[in-house]
């Protein structure tokens, strides 16, 4: 009945929301690990002094971050920039409005 209503798609395992869920998952794994391999390198190859120097640059970006999510939220009443202002939230203890 499927292939003479041309639609036998619709029984492939492969197509479903959750195999197009789990190879995203899968994908997102695989950038994180590789990201955070390049972070490795690169911070393996900093002084102790440079390593400091690097998170005390970051401790001062992510507010930042979390100003820009506010910002673009009463401007425009949209709830993109959530997770950058989540995670700014967290790490200068701020709060969600």
């Amino acid at each position: 009945m499927y292939e003479k209503l041309q639609v036998e798609f619709l029984l492939d395992d492969s197509d479903t929301i959750a195999a197009y869920e789990e190879r995203g998952k899968q994908k997102t794994a695989a950038a994180v690990a590789s990201h955070q391999r390049g972070i490795d390198a690169f911070t393996s190859s900093l002084g102790r002094v440079q390593q400091i120097e690097l998170l005390q640059g970051d401790s001062d970006v992510v507010p930042g971050l979390y100003i820009l999510r506010t910002l673009y939220h009463s401007l425009y009443g949209l709830q993109c920039f959530d997770t950058i202002g989540l995670a700014a939230g967290r790490a200068s203890g701020l709060q969600k409005n």
